[in-house]
């Protein structure tokens, strides 16, 4: 009888243990679907918390982030012309390579084409290359020498001369390499080439000033708007360039992808004199966005010709009303795709409305 009780009873704590274990799993696995749900609804509250506390970027705009605009005026294949830019002789020489900001710049304030200046080429390490030839290089420890006469006994004609008749052949030289600089460049001394102006900036001088009018317009004066491009190293110098990637370049090969250069340089944009993806709200960040799109678009259209087709996704989400009848009145006479989930806005507009419900379209 013991026997069967004790049977029972390691049988019923077995049971009891199993049921203990498959309990705490459900908990566990309730937990996991919890947190995880929870951090899809609060991602983007938890990321500017964390953001804000740690004072770190969540994110670095690569050039992926923003769209592309074609403005050179060419077509993919077809060559420049350059005879069109070549100097003639009344051309002046910038011997301070760049531009004084008390001159007058002329086309440069009103086109969207990058600067170049006429300046005297100096050559500086990368316009030599080194080159390796071979030369021959005399290996023979024999004199070169060939009888003459005196070399003879003029009595009897018998050699008096000491040395042996021995002359130079292939087999007496060796080729050795010998390492010279050559000049790869194409250039001579001075002479005038076509260079980028390093102090030519097309955001400081032609969106940056758009952006901030829109943005001043936007909050009715209330704020202002700086935008302060962030370079890797200092503009306009090849040289500071490839000292920088030289600096990470075990890094990068650690990391398996580019940690500088020009296309992991972003923009900073302050509110106020203050950083705004660290200090500004929700609306103020998306009325910074508006007014970069808005003066892109501007610009682009001065540059073709003609304004491109914008397409604004639900950017009246977080604006208030002032700020939303602003941008309604400025896209009213452009070709604009709105997305949003309230239409109320789009009563005081003179545009079309299109409704997708469940997906059907229908117009409003």
């Amino acid at each position: 009888m013991r026997d069967i009780v004790t049977a029972l009873t390691e049988k019923f704590r077995g049971e009891h243990r199993a049921a203990r274990r498959y309990v705490a799993l459900v908990l566990a696995l309730s937990m996991v679907v919890t947190l995880f749900v929870n951090w899809q609804l609060h991602g983007s509250g938890i990321a500017k918390t964390v953001d804000y506390q740690c004072g770190k970027e969540e994110h670095t705009h690569t050039a992926d982030c923003y769209p592309k605009v074609l403005v050179c005026g060419y077509e993919k294949g077809e060559p420049e012309d350059w005879a069109v830019s070549q100097p003639d002789g009344d051309t002046v020489v910038d011997a301070g390579y760049g531009v004084d900001a008390e001159e007058d710049t002329g086309a440069a304030e009103h086109s969207a084409e990058p600067e170049y200046i006429w300046v005297p080429h100096v050559h500086i390490a990368d316009c030599y290359e080194e080159v390796t030839t071979e030369v021959p290089v005399l290996t023979c420890t024999e004199e070169e020498h060939v009888h003459t006469d005196d070399c003879f006994d003029p009595e009897d004609g018998s050699l008096i001369c000491d040395k042996f008749e021995h002359t130079h052949d292939d087999s007496c030289y060796t080729m050795e390499p010998e390492t010279e600089e050559k000049l790869v460049c194409g250039y001579e001394e001075g002479e005038l080439v076509e260079e980028l102006n390093p102090d030519y900036n097309p955001v400081a001088m032609f969106e940056a000033p758009a952006a901030a009018a829109n943005y001043r317009d936007i909050s009715s004066g209330a704020e202002k708007l700086e935008i302060q491009y962030c370079p890797c190293c200092e503009p306009g110098s090849p040289e500071a360039l490839a000292a920088k990637l030289r600096e990470v370049k075990n890094t990068e090969l650690r990391a398996g992808f580019c940690l500088t250069g020009p296309h992991r340089e972003d923009l900073e944009i302050l509110i106020d004199g203050q950083p705004g993806k660290i200090y500004g709200s929700q609306g103020q960040q998306r009325s910074a966005v508006l007014s970069m799109k808005l003066a892109e678009a501007s610009v682009a259209g001065e540059v073709l010709g003609e304004h491109p087709v914008m397409l604004l996704d639900d950017v009246l989400s977080e604006l208030d009303d002032a700020r939303q009848t602003y941008l309604l009145t400025r896209i009213e006479d452009k070709q604009t795709f709105v997305t949003t989930c309230d239409s109320a806005a789009f009563a005081r507009t003179n545009g079309k409305l299109v409704f997708v419900d469940h997906g059907t379209v229908r117009e409003g």
